[in-house]
């Protein structure tokens, strides 16, 4: 059974205005966002922990959701206490649960789709490369959208935990690996990485695995604090020929991996791209690796 151990909690009071994965800093839109009182915080807080308990208790819930359902909840409930207000897709999700409770018909329950904070059920299985567990690295095509992007990004890089494993004892499968990791201010000062090996030093697979899901929350996390209005059309069920848009390409390629985790991705190896010190993806048709690590038109210059 897969089982992913987070150590602590999030703590983002120390920036509280940027989000930061890997070397890529993502900045908040709290424009988007509602300034809130101290009891309107509390219970956005309320109703996002009664979200994420009844998830995490969930048997039905498949254990990679259960990650995310936790991060999530942890980052967002940090992100409205450091910054006093409440992102859009909590002030819409509580005017639902007040309109119901008003009416006294139906039902706002915390794992219903009215009640959910997000739904995950719904992106399993959705776009070209929502997919998850068993099916995780799977993807092909051109995203359909920004979750659409998120996932493609998170695919990509359990693609290269598994080709970098190759050369192991033991084939690294992301979508089932157990690891721990201590979401703490290294996380969200931009460090996964270093955060991901303090708990996983003796595991490449543990470590690039946590990286991989860890930057997907963070994703994750920006666009509902700035208010993204998910697109229920490309769920599989409804987006059925997927298989026919999301078209892969049939030849056959060497692959290898390219840059440092989470942002680590895979290319094709026996064409004109190199990957120059292990970081940096090139066309070398346009430019060199550098002895001193840059990619350039001319080393010398």
């Amino acid at each position: 059974m897969r089982q992913i151990i987070l150590l602590a909690v999030f703590s983002l009071a120390h920036s509280v205005l940027d989000f930061i994965t890997g070397e890529t800093k993502m900045t908040f839109n709290l424009e988007k966002a509602k300034d809130a009182s101290y009891d309107e915080i509390r219970e956005a807080v309320r109703v996002v922990n009664e979200w994420a308990q009844a998830l995490l208790e969930n048997d039905n819930v498949k254990p990679q959701m259960k990650v995310f359902v936790f991060g999530t909840a942890k980052a967002l409930v940090k992100l409205m206490k450091a910054n006093e207000q409440i992102p859009k897709s909590l002030t819409d999700l509580l005017a639902r649960k007040s309109i119901v409770a008003l009416s006294r018909t139906g039902s706002c329950a915390p794992d219903s789709s009215c009640g959910a904070v997000f739904d995950f059920s719904a992106i399993d299985g959705y776009g070209c490369w929502c997919n998850f567990a068993e099916d995780a690295g799977k993807g092909f095509g051109t995203p359909r959208n920004v979750i659409d992007e998120i996932c493609r990004d998170l695919q990509l890089c359990y693609r290269c935990a598994k080709i970098d494993s190759y050369f192991e004892d033991n084939i690294c499968h992301p979508g089932n690996q157990t690891y721990k990791v201590e979401m703490n201010h290294e996380v969200m000062s931009g460090n996964i990485y270093a955060s991901c090996k303090a708990s996983n030093q003796e595991n490449d697979c543990q470590l690039h695995t946590c990286c991989c899901e860890i930057d997907f929350i963070t994703k994750l996390v920006k666009l509902l604090w700035d208010g993204y209005q998910f697109e229920p059309e490309y769920k599989h069920d409804i987006f059925s020929d997927f298989s026919d848009q999301c078209f892969a390409g049939s030849e056959p390629h060497v692959i290898e991996c390219c840059g440092e985790y989470p942002k680590r991705k895979p290319f094709f190896a026996d064409g004109v791209f190199e990957c120059c010190n292990d970081v940096t993806l090139f066309n070398t048709n346009k430019a060199l690796c550098c002895e001193d690590g840059r990619v350039a038109l001319d080393c010398y210059v």
